[in-house]
């Protein structure tokens, strides 16, 4: 009775304990947005030269120009890629008579706008103006007709990526005409293959630029967006800006056998033996690292309702039941870990012929914490079988993560609050691959945001059908260029 008793007690003092804390973390758990500010009280818009029914336009004739990706050399159409390089120079003639403008490969552009201050460091914007392929069918427009109605225009490449490249090019020519110049040197990189992992083109340019010896200041491209509804209680927009990248694995499973008539099967045929190890894949997934994502979840859930500020405030009480919650959405659980994803399987070429050779295409996304190595090791664990073999046909290790602490990140930060108020700005993480790849060695920051609005029915229609831009949010892209290059003066 003794013993029940001192339990009883000891429990009580515990439960004290992590109530007293849970409360004293949640009273100073406080918003992470205070700090922010925008650069100009008085926000001034960028698209004086054009409506924002010209500028839809405008960006409409360079989705008329289809400029697509194939992994296959032979299919890419060189002649539309020179078109839309023509369609550059002639909509944006301020551009190409102040800039310096170079072809770099035939195909990729590199733009050089001379700083008043060559004493400081560079910084480059990066886009790229290929697509991925697009058919009519499951559209409800042609993918390649540049519709313009009353809210949206419509086409391949608008969201990913001519939208943010156009955006870039729109607010330099607005600046030009204000005769304005920046103070540090400025390169707009436009590279024409990054759908097919920009070997040609992005690689190119960062080779041309380290030969020159030249270090940059901050790189930007493509990345997260404006994001609205959401996150469950939150009721701002949430603009993520991408500080690290995951990595990649296209690793290729292999089963070979001595085949034969289906009349007289083993016990286990190549098929049954690779379908075996992708089960096995499928059902043991890589285990959670949710730093980076955690610390994404932290500067959201301080803008939360109470509920959430009370959970996130106590990560060290919750953190298991919010990433084992969080794991069951797709979306949520590629935050979370290395993800695996089946994507091609073949095999068998007649049906009373056992296969001799059959393979499988598994892509892993490597979450930051996780290595190429250790991925591998993973499988082969898991999958456990010598009859099995694997062939990695690529690879790309996470990207190196850039600090939140440098004075670029806080002028991003306050950029996209001139012309997003109202929106949480946190660190997030890109789950895609980017041009950013080839660039790590010219910098130590590289942020991936995409200044376009929107919510989580349009993440579909990214490589997807039914590709679209908002016109107001393209007004937004151009305006967002347009202040982040006057900003650029105070990073220092």
């Amino acid at each position: 009775m003794v013993k029940v008793k001192q339990l009883w007690n000891a429990f009580r003092i515990v439960l004290l304990v992590v109530i007293l804390l849970t409360v004293y973390n949640f009273v100073n758990y406080r918003s992470l947005q205070v700090a922010l500010t925008r650069e100009e009280k008085e926000h001034v818009h960028s698209y004086s030269l054009h409506t924002p029914t010209q500028l839809a336009h405008r960006l409409s004739k360079a989705i008329q120009i289809p400029t697509v990706s194939y992994a296959e050399s032979e299919k890419v159409d060189t002649g539309k890629l020179k078109e839309f390089i023509k369609y550059l120079e002639t909509t944006f003639p301020k551009c190409h008579a102040y800039l310096e403008r170079e072809l770099i490969n035939e195909y990729s552009l590199l733009y050089k706008w001379k700083g008043l201050d060559s004493s400081l460091k560079p910084i480059m914007v990066a886009a790229h103006y290929d697509v991925v392929p697009a058919s009519n069918d499951g559209w409800d427009v042609n993918p390649f007709e540049g519709k313009v109605d009353s809210e949206f225009i419509w086409g391949r490449g608008t969201m990913d990526c001519k939208g943010n490249l156009l955006g870039i090019l729109e607010a330099a020519e607005n600046l030009l005409a204000e005769n304005f110049t920046p103070q540090r040197t400025v390169y707009f990189a436009f590279g024409h293959d990054e759908e097919i992992e920009g070997y040609n083109g992005a690689q190119v340019i960062a080779e041309t630029l380290t030969k020159r010896g030249i270090k940059i200041e901050f790189v930007l491209d493509e990345g997260l967006a404006v994001i609205s509804n959401t996150f469950p209680g939150v009721k701002q927009q949430v603009a993520p800006i991408g500080i690290v990248e995951k990595g990649y694995i296209m690793l290729e499973l292999e089963v070979k056998d001595a085949g034969g008539h289906s009349s007289m099967p083993p016990q286990q045929t190549a098929i049954g033996i690779l379908s075996q190890a992708i089960t096995k894949l499928e059902s043991s997934p890589h285990p959670m690292q949710p730093a980076t994502t955690l610390e994404f979840l932290d500067e959201v859930g301080r803008e939360g309702p109470l509920w959430m500020r009370v959970v996130f405030s106590n990560l060290w009480l919750f953190q298991t039941v919010i990433t084992n919650s969080l794991s069951k959405q797709p979306t949520f659980n590629a935050l979370l870990r290395t993800t695996t994803a089946v994507t091609m399987i073949n095999g068998g070429v007649k049906p009373n012929v056992l296969p001799n050779n059959v393979k499988a295409i598994v892509n892993h996304r490597i979450i930051p914490g996780d290595t190429v190595e250790s991925v591998l090791e993973h499988d082969r664990k898991v999958i456990n079988d010598e009859r099995v073999k694997f062939n990695v046909l690529s690879s790309l290790s996470p990207s190196p993560v850039t600090s939140t602490d440098s004075p670029s990140y806080k002028v991003l930060q306050r950029t996209i609050l001139q012309v997003f108020p109202d929106t949480i700005v946190s660190r997030g993480l890109m789950l895609a691959n980017t041009d950013t790849r080839h660039y790590w060695n010219l910098t130590d920051s590289i942020y991936r945001f995409s200044p376009q609005r929107m919510d989580k029915t349009d993440i579909p229609r990214l490589h997807g059908y039914n590709e679209r831009l908002a016109i107001d949010s393209y007004v937004k892209v151009v305006d967002f260029y347009y202040h982040l290059l006057r900003y650029l003066d105070r990073v220092h």
